[in-house]
């Protein structure tokens, strides 16, 4: 009965425009436990000040991954007193031995960052700056550790990139592109196994991500607009706001908002990360939730990876 009203909405919606397919979609989806789409992990934290998660599968198995690239994000805030007092947040990769790959550190207190490598089995700073932005009582924070190869690895703390300077490389040894500093740890990416973070001082934690996926904090789920805001400063696009290279995702995996009302998110987003499964990496397209973004009853099946041209994410060709 469903899918048939689906497919009744997506007809209407030919002849009378984008917002009736889009109303009853989100009148009836069901929204799903967190703002994410296809994430391996994605879970609540209770004000935690530690939290630690195994992978569980051998980094190195691309027939598992499909790509190296895979994100660990952590959301939280500053509750309960001055940050800059005493609260840190570290963060780091280790292998299953507990060797560390990659580790990141940053001060409230003095307003820093350092990046932290394995050298010759010593912790070594490989990077440190300041932050651009002061942790202040009462404000939210965003970490991600994006791999994109066992030696490319970037830091994104609050949409500041915690490294600079780039290197020009050759794509399939034929074109040449620009790409991050080579991470020069003992140990790469790919014998990883187990992300780790823990906060001081009024730094908690109050949720935690893994995978392929495409994700925004939950305060954010009520406007589209923000959303996209949100994700473009994270982005790899180089316009100005994107952090370029050191971005978490390519400039074309974004949000959709509503044409009309851009407040509400386009019932079906077509531009969304390919995740493990994809066949082909190329990216999604899902029916989610209007309101907030959600991926429809939480559930992979309603989306398919468009990888045809012309594209096969358009309202005609659905077949769901």
């Amino acid at each position: 009965w469903y899918q048939r009203r689906v497919r009744e909405a997506v007809v209407s919606t030919q002849s009378t425009g984008d917002m009736l397919a889009c109303v009853f979609i989100g009148l009836l989806a069901l929204a799903g436990p967190t703002s994410a789409i296809l994430c391996d992990s994605d879970v609540e934290l209770d004000n935690v000040q530690e939290y630690t998660y195994d992978i569980g599968h051998d980094a190195a198995d691309l027939d598992y991954w499909r790509t190296y690239q895979n994100s660990f994000i952590a959301f939280g805030e500053y509750n309960g007193g001055d940050p800059t007092v005493d609260s840190t947040i570290e963060a780091g990769y280790y292998t299953a031995e507990g060797d560390l790959v990659y580790k990141t550190k940053i001060d409230c207190s003095a307003n820093t960052w350092k990046a932290i490598v394995s050298s010759d089995g010593e912790e070594s700073v490989f990077l440190e700056g300041d932050l651009e932005t002061a942790c202040a009582e009462g404000d939210v924070f965003d970490l991600f550790l994006k791999i994109h190869q066992p030696h490319l690895m970037s830091w994104v703390f609050t949409g500041q990139p915690l490294q600079f300077d780039e290197r020009t490389t050759l794509f399939l040894e034929r074109k040449e592109r620009q790409r991050g500093l080579r991470v020069p740890t003992d140990h790469g990416a790919d014998t990883a196994s187990q992300f780790r973070i823990k906060t001081t001082g009024s730094a908690v934690l109050t949720r935690f991500a893994f995978g392929k996926c495409f994700i925004w904090p939950e305060e954010l789920s009520s406007n589209c607009t923000e959303v996209a805001q949100w994700v473009f400063l994270r982005g790899k696009s180089g316009e100005a706001g994107g952090l370029g290279v050191f971005g978490t995702n390519n400039g074309g995996i974004t949000v959709e908002c509503a044409p009309t009302k851009p407040q509400y998110f386009n019932w079906l987003q077509k531009k969304l990360h390919p995740d493990r499964d994809s066949k082909h990496g190329a990216s999604y397209c899902c029916c989610v939730d209007m309101k907030t973004g959600k991926l429809h009853e939480n559930d992979k099946k309603w989306c398919m990876e468009d990888y045809l041209k012309p594209a096969i994410c358009s309202v005609s060709n659905l077949r769901w």
